[in-house]
């Protein structure tokens, strides 16, 4: 093993995905971890198939494979321009997929729709783009140094969800739709990286978290709050627990951690959906954490932690009861299987060294 495992600069990433009950026999998310070395990036992949759509599931699984795959093949760095282009050729490519299933034809209203987000660590940026809901969280690498009760301090949800109240419905007007004439405009946002701490981007569906589907209201004295979310929580938790775990040597089990969360929260009834995230942790944030848990062996405090499950105790277990609201997507029949890219790809992306 090297000295420094993570020298070269490649981010780990890991995507994992779950349905809200075992009982399920189908997926309509997706997550494909990517590495593309000669672009020189690493980053994940992550849909979410319309409920209302026939073949949700079909383009959820399609759109997050094309992106991976677009990444991969990708020769030149990878900028904001690039994933505009991404997202034309994914939605070019499930347009000519449709029709062809369709003979020919035009693709017929709602049949493959889903969102596509796609996350990105390309060297002195990070890049997420966007269509649709969901979450894309920003954190930076010492964010479990910190005692939190909900959400660390430091951790920014970039994703402004593409929605629109209809007639009583949530309805997303931004998406990855074979039926429709034009690509989705995603939206592209970037965050120069902190060469100290290092950084995380944790990518979800709207199974896990999205901004236009928390739960808020007003305490007795007439003030305003706005729920944390106990799944959001939990997985921050998750992943503060596995760091302080980590004896610093290879890669950190961050697939093994996420899988657990997810399971966790769907034994607990957390999940009203299927539940995808995928994960990238860059090289200087597995730098810096393994040298915060060096000094914490040897006797050097970096703070109390919260666990996974003092934090979904905290939220009574899952989350307060929503008043019904339609959703033009997620509710899919599926059960508790991986993504196909999961198993395929192992869950996760890294150098060898990282590997080590």
């Amino acid at each position: 093993m090297s000295p420094d495992p993570f020298a070269d600069g490649e981010a780990l990433v890991c995507a994992v995905s779950v349905t809200p009950r075992p009982d399920r026999d189908r997926n309509e998310d997706a997550a494909v971890p990517v590495h593309a070395p000669r672009a020189g990036v690493s980053g994940v992949a992550v849909a979410d198939g319309l409920g209302s759509y026939a073949r949700a599931g079909e383009a959820a699984r399609f759109a997050a494979h094309r992106a991976a795959s677009w990444l991969h093949g990708q020769a030149a760095p990878v900028d904001g321009d690039a994933l505009a282009r991404l997202f034309a050729g994914v939605h070019a490519d499930l347009r000519a997929h449709a029709r062809e299933l369709a003979g020919g034809d035009d693709p017929p209203e709602q049949t493959h729709g889903t969102t596509l987000l796609v996350g990105v660590d390309a060297g002195a940026e990070l890049l997420a783009a966007y269509a649709g809901n969901g979450a894309v969280w920003h954190l930076r690498g010492n964010f479990g140094a910190y005692p939190a009760a909900g959400l660390p301090h430091n951790a920014v949800n970039l994703l402004n969800p593409h929605s629109v109240m209809l007639g009583g419905r949530e309805v997303l007007y931004n998406l990855v739709d074979a039926a429709a004439a034009h690509p989705p405009a995603p939206a592209v946002v970037s965050i120069a990286k902190d060469p100290v701490h290092g950084d995380l981007l944790v990518v979800c569906t709207d199974g896990i978290y999205s901004a236009d589907q928390l739960t808020y209201g007003t305490d007795a004295g007439g003030t305003l709050w706005v729920s944390a979310e106990a799944t959001m929580a939990t997985l921050f938790h998750a992943l503060r627990d596995l760091f302080a775990a980590w004896d610093g040597e290879g890669a950190p089990p961050l697939e093994e951690a996420l899988r657990d969360c997810l399971e966790g929260m769907r034994a607990r009834g957390m999940l009203e959906d299927d539940a995808t995230v995928g994960v990238i942790v860059t090289a200087d944030a597995l730098r810096h954490q393994r040298a915060a848990r060096a000094r914490s062996t040897a006797g050097i405090g970096v703070g109390p932690r919260i666990s996974a499950g003092a934090a979904a105790d905290g939220e009574d277990g899952g989350r307060e009861a929503e008043e019904a609201r339609p959703r033009g997507e997620g509710d899919a029949e599926d059960n508790v299987v991986e993504t196909a890219a999961a198993r395929e790809d192992g869950g996760c992306t890294a150098s060898p060294a990282s590997r080590a």
